[in-house]
């Protein structure tokens, strides 16, 4: 048989040893959100490599796509994600998707979610790119934010989930195939946590490209210790590049919203022509991909390494409820978005490839399982539609948890217990190095 490549020697005879019913690698939505829908007789464990407030999912603006008004349904949110991804997603996955959209914005209203609402005390829907109706719920321009940190303040109140944090999963256990647990560096030291039911949603890779939105932690380590597993990967060439971010000698990361384009903001390239009308129907609110390569070429014809994003025909105080971050965060660069343009590049945003799942979130280990931005599943194709990121974690995140209900917790020590001691010639990677 051969044995499964772990980075560092290790017995798990001879080291601190954790049995839990299901551990969670990741702390934004996919992962949070996974634990609060399974059951609280379960011992869970949330680890998470920083703080558990900090992840891609808290940076999230703009809002999540649901189909809500009158005008739009399932359908037409299904054909603007095919459409956005360039016709190769998986059409099973984003149907699931779409369909199971609403029940789960409910459920994060019943959680006491903040969306901004209409006066009748409807939410209140804006538009972004590709989408075809309005269909974005937001909570100003925080929504990640508002979302996340709701959730996390219910898990922490869960007697059966206890949340690690400042913890390296250094790598996934597996046996013939079956997951068994996690390998951890905590305080210093090598621990072995297992289980029978592992959820891989620890995010992205941004922090490869040199300019990205994604935080420090977005360094794909679930998608290779998956990989190193022997799980089955998918799509990695896929990487969508964000249109607007702002460029500033002090600031390359920090996201302009789409919303600011669904609101009507314009595209003006640095002699302050408007360029995207020749590029696509729907102008500003075409694809993302199209927009970053229409941006890129602006910026080849023009010689500059920006262009600019206009929304100051909105009145001031508009601007200041609707995007109170934006317009803080640009206020205090010394941009003024209501009387000036913003300044704006193509960054790396988001990966529609990982781990590759199917709609229920299995992989092809068993007993492991990915959801949100480490996992891929098919419905972004070659371009995630916006919006659709945090819905992808809450939908398929719920569905992780429905298919480990199904399993049967196994909590003897003994089931458990292998010898996973593994001789390497090479040099033993430094644990310190790891932590950074």
């Amino acid at each position: 048989m051969t044995l499964p490549r772990y980075l560092v020697n290790f017995n798990s005879k001879e080291i601190c040893k954790e049995i839990f019913d299901v551990i969670i690698i990741g702390s934004g939505i996919a992962g949070v959100y996974t634990a609060l829908c399974l059951p609280d007789n379960l011992k869970i464990a949330i680890l998470t490599k920083e703080e558990i407030h900090i992840s891609n999912s808290v940076l999230a603006q703009g809002g999540i796509a649901v189909s809500l008004g009158k005008e739009d349904s399932p359908d037409l949110h299904f054909k603007d994600t095919i459409s956005a991804g360039a016709g190769l997603c998986n059409e099973e996955t984003v149907m699931v998707l779409v369909k199971n959209a609403e029940a789960n914005i409910k459920q994060l209203c019943t959680y006491g979610v903040s969306f901004d609402k209409e006066d009748e005390g409807n939410l209140k829907l804006t538009r972004e790119a590709a989408h075809s109706k309005k269909r974005i719920v937001h909570a100003g321009d925080a929504t990640g934010k508002e979302v996340c940190d709701t959730l996390v303040d219910l898990v922490r109140k869960k007697n059966n989930v206890r949340i690690y944090e400042k913890v390296t999963v250094v790598d996934i256990l597996t046996k013939d195939n079956l997951c068994k647990g996690v390998l951890v560096l905590r305080d210093g030291k090598l621990s072995v946590y297992l289980s029978n039911a592992v959820v891989c949603a620890a995010g992205g890779f941004g922090q490869v490209y040199q300019n990205t939105t994604n935080p420090d932690v977005a360094t794909g380590d679930g998608v290779a210790m998956a990989y190193r597993a022997g799980a089955q990967l998918m799509d990695l060439e896929f990487i969508q590049f964000h249109p607007t971010v702002l460029f500033h000698p002090q600031n390359k990361s920090f996201l302009i919203s789409e919303a600011v384009r669904g609101e009507g903001g314009i595209l003006r390239n640095i002699h302050g022509e408007r360029f995207m009308p020749k590029i696509h129907e729907l102008a500003e609110l075409a694809p993302r991909d199209i927009v970053a390569r229409a941006i890129f070429d602006e910026l080849q014809n023009t010689q500059a390494d920006h262009v600019y994003l206009d929304i100051t025909f909105k009145d001031k105080s508009y601007l200041q409820t609707r995007f109170p971050t934006i317009f803080k965060t640009c206020f205090d660069y010394g941009i003024d978005i209501s009387k000036d343009f913003i300044p704006v590049a193509p960054a790396e945003h988001y990966c529609m490839g990982g781990i590759k799942t199917d709609y229920r979130g299995r992989t092809s280990i068993e007993g492991l399982f990915a959801c949100g931005e480490a996992a891929c599943n098919g419905i972004h194709g070659a371009n995630r539609l916006a919006s659709n990121s945090l819905l992808e974690g809450l939908v398929f995140g719920k569905n992780v948890a429905d298919q480990i209900k199904k399993m049967v917790p196994i909590k003897e020590e003994s089931k458990f217990e292998e010898n996973y001691h593994i001789k390497r010639e090479n040099k033993q990677i430094n644990l310190e190095n790891m932590k950074q």
